[in-house]
């Protein structure tokens, strides 16, 4: 047969050729030996972190790495999104700081953030 199974996927002979023949002898080349364990499936993840930092939209990023649905880009990579979340509320501070919103408008509003967090 042309395929085993391999993590719960099949993989094809082309991929394991692929994979053993450029990919790993690239790998040893150009990286330190305790990077030698990196696998070509890594450098999608990497991709995908990368699209996150950069604050790319979660549908675009889901449409990228090929998921069914906007779920399964959550599911994988939720845990870093904790850092874009950041970004995002500062991007938001300093859109509302310029609005030119009275004094008053925003110390009510910062309270009301407060008391949101406890």
């Amino acid at each position: 047969m042309g395929t085993r199974r391999r993590e719960g996927r099949s993989q094809s002979a082309l991929q394991r050729t692929t994979s053993t023949r450029h990919f790993k002898p690239a790998v040893r080349a150009a990286l330190p030996a305790e990077k030698h364990g990196l696998r070509f499936h890594d450098l999608r993840h990497t991709c995908a972190a990368l699209l996150i930092a950069a604050n790319a939209h979660p549908k675009a990023i889901q449409d990228h790495l090929g998921h069914r649905d906007i779920q399964t880009t959550f599911n994988v990579y939720g845990h870093l999104l904790p850092q874009a979340q950041k970004a995002l509320a500062a991007a938001l501070d300093t859109a509302y700081e310029s609005s030119g919103q009275p004094d008053n408008v925003r110390q009510s509003a910062a309270r009301g953030a407060n008391l949101a967090s406890c």
